[in-house]
């Protein structure tokens, strides 16, 4: 076990980015600082639970100066995450609990804290207090040898280093401040990569919603136009001869209802299931967002696919616009040309001339007939696009849940290699963090 005879030799050859990138394929508009510093504690809460002996290798040593021991601010003032020791001038604290507080100030109690026997206790509040108190604190001078989160460190991403912030606070100092990476060990490294790696990757599974399309019901888009698409021959300006007798009227189109409703119920359904606050009118958050914040990622997994469900059902319904569109066009053509024949078979029936009728009506009908093309070319182009859309997102998401279900178990493979387990567990013992 490398804990016990200190870290190997130095390894580093890339910059931290560069091989988170190497699991996350890009980390272009990604928090990648935020990521690492997720890394750091998650790093040392790791340590902290299954092998508290070596969180010595993540400590420094405070001077607590002229601070007589009463309510240290612990935590929050000094970005302390883990207290391993307490000293008092050459003696060092016993810790005790609040159920002890009277004891250490009563003369006739066990417990009663002595100079030569000091004691410190730790609330829920994070506030340290070392009795018995000292006057003469030059004399007593107070120590702790704690470990800081990652609000106490600095990340060197170029050189791929983790250093230990030196400090001061009043007369609150750092004393073992660190020149390197020390208070670090450089194998854990790689744990810290893996974890800021898969936080990145599950920030991207959120942000796949914003890759959707949401223009169906935009009024400046192409879908808008289907309602507003007007493809009757309207009124002729030109006249039959009344010798003329035709049993049919001039055909119309009739578009169909396009489905914005349905297309839209899909995509917010999707919408919903990855971020959303409620299903169905559900009270219950069952989003992809809830489990990812719950760290269920066989949930966010079952989630995101119902969600690909609903936006292929989204598709499937706009290709059905589509093809019900196409068969209303063609019944129109076929009705045009019936009524041309008849005209025309009217015209020879009675001989009567009707070159301008005929001339305006066939250009009425090429014209509705080039704006149905150029109608159809521009949906059909518009829906396509959509479904690239969907199906890049599709695969996108796919690697992306696979390259966080790869991180989990490697960490999990890294943590059973590099960390021992503490008394109540064995090396063959699965570890659950």
């Amino acid at each position: 076990m490398w804990g016990v005879f200190g870290p190997p030799t130095k390894w580093r050859h890339m910059s931290f980015t560069n091989r988170i990138q190497s699991y996350t394929n890009s980390t272009t508009g990604l928090d990648v600082t935020g990521a690492l510093d997720k890394g750091i504690d998650y790093t040392i809460g790791v340590t902290a639970n299954l092998s508290p002996d070596m969180l010595r290798l993540f400590a420094y040593k405070v001077n607590l100066g002229t601070h007589t021991g009463l309510e240290l601010d612990f935590m929050e003032t000094y970005n302390l995450s883990h207290l391993i020791d307490v000293q008092r001038g050459l003696q060092f604290c016993r810790p005790i609990t609040d159920r002890q507080l009277n004891d250490i100030i009563d003369p006739s109690s066990i417990y009663y804290a002595l100079p030569s026997d000091p004691v410190y206790f730790l609330d829920g509040a994070g506030k340290l207090t070392i009795k018995p108190a000292t006057a003469n604190a030059t004399e007593t001078r107070g120590y702790l040898f704690a470990v800081p989160h990652s609000g106490g460190r600095s990340i060197d991403d170029t050189n791929e280093l983790i250093r230990i912030n030196g400090w001061s606070h009043n007369d609150v100092t750092v004393v073992t401040s660190a020149s390197d990476d020390s208070g670090f060990p450089d194998v854990l490294y790689e744990l810290v990569v893996m974890h800021a790696s898969e936080c990145l990757l599950m920030e991207r599974l959120i942000d796949f919603r914003t890759k959707l399309p949401t223009d169906l019901d935009a009024d400046t888009t192409l879908f808008d136009a289907i309602a507003d698409l007007d493809v009757s021959l309207g009124s002729m300006t030109a006249t039959l001869p009344s010798a003329f007798t035709i049993a049919t009227s001039l055909p119309s189109f009739t578009a169909p209802s396009f489905p914005s409703t349905e297309a839209q119920d899909a995509l917010t359904k999707a919408q919903n299931l990855i971020d959303g606050t409620s299903m169905g009118g559900d009270t219950e958050p069952e989003s992809a967002q809830y489990w990812l914040a719950d760290e269920d990622e066989d949930m966010v997994a079952s989630t995101l696919s119902v969600a690909s469900t609903e936006l292929n059902r989204a598709g499937t319904i706009l290709s059905d616009y589509q093809a019900e569109l196409s068969g209303n066009v063609q019944n129109f053509n076929s009705e045009v040309t019936k009524f041309q024949q008849e005209i025309a078979k009217e015209s020879q029936r009675t001989g009567i001339t009707i070159q301008a009728f005929q001339a305006e009506l066939s250009h009425k009908v090429a014209d509705k007939q080039q704006e149905l093309a150029e109608f159809q070319a521009m949906l059909a182009k518009k829906l396509q696009l959509y479904n690239t859309i969907i199906q890049k997102t599709t695969v996108d998401y796919q690697w992306t849940s696979t390259q966080i279900q790869m991180l989990a178990q490697k960490k999990q493979e890294f943590i059973q290699t590099h960390l021992k387990l503490g008394p109540q567990g064995s090396p063959g013992d699965e570890i659950k963090v």
